[in-house]
């Protein structure tokens, strides 16, 4: 049931150990998920309050496989807040169990994604997560700290650039596990409606405490990524693509090293039967 200000519902879905999606989305199946819960709305019209809108969710979510054995089941809620600058706050908290190995783990999250726009071609961003996780590695209880920092700039109407950076810390009882930290940068040149230019740049950096895990790592590892893109549509049925590509690989003992480069084309045609 929904109105301008509340909703509630109840939401079943069940797939069977034997479906089939291989040309679809559902990346699992052998399980029932079972999800129920109420949220409610604030609006306000006058641009200079303090919030446009708001939203408060609490639910109940739980997830069993074919066997009605639990996979995850948690209470929720989340907070959704809209104001002032485009600016914008949303959390999710999660209270509950998950089971790994036939093993239940704690499932205590926070997840938050914010931001504004401070003038008008500028849009700053930050989203994280901190809680509960599992080491599957070494099914183990473990910690996991994300912070995620994002700045998006339009120059004009033709130019978007986007920098960003992703720092990810897990722990488990016995020490820190792992660190990534993975940088992007992206900038788009739209020509006009029919031709763009894509430049993406990513460097990712990993650190693992070997000691720590039932299998040998190594103990550093860094890729760098490089790509080129022109795209030019011909029709809304045919588009053409030329592209370059290059990776860097490396780890504790050598530097980055190239291991791949390419140039492609590509044809993109819709045939009407």
């Amino acid at each position: 049931h929904h109105t301008r200000t509340w909703e509630y519902y109840v939401h079943y879905i069940d797939f069977g150990d034997g479906f089939r999606a291989d040309l679809g989305f559902v990346p699992q199946v052998g399980y029932s998920f079972f999800d129920t819960g109420v949220l409610y709305n604030w609006y306000d019209d006058d641009p200079n309050h303090w919030y446009n809108q708001v939203e408060i969710w609490v639910g109940y979510e739980l997830t069993r496989d074919q066997r009605d054995r639990r996979l995850r089941e948690v209470y929720g809620s989340f907070l959704s807040w809209n104001g002032p600058r485009q600016s914008w706050l949303f959390a999710t908290l999660y209270v509950g169990k998950q089971t790994y190995m036939e093993r239940p783990f704690d499932h205590n999250t926070l997840n938050w994604n914010m931001g504004f726009v401070p003038v008008g071609d500028l849009q700053l961003g930050f989203s994280g997560f901190y809680g509960d996780a599992v080491d599957y590695s070494g099914a183990r209880q473990g910690k996991r700290l994300r912070l995620a920092p994002e700045v998006l700039l339009f120059a004009g109407t033709h130019f978007r650039l986007t920098v960003g950076h992703n720092y990810e810390r897990l722990w488990v009882r016995e020490g820190r596990l792992y660190t990534a930290h993975l940088s992007e940068v992206r900038a788009v040149y739209q020509f006009d409606s029919r031709s763009f230019l894509r430049i993406i740049l990513q460097n990712a950096d990993y650190e693992f405490n070997g000691d720590l895990y039932p299998h040998p790592v190594e103990p550093r590892r860094k890729s760098l990524l490089s790509q080129a893109l022109f795209s030019y549509k011909v029709n809304p049925q045919t588009a053409l693509y030329l592209g370059y590509s290059d990776g860097y690989v490396g780890d504790s003992r050598v530097g980055l090293t190239q291991v791949d480069r390419a140039v492609f084309f590509k044809i993109g045609y819709a045939w009407v039967l």
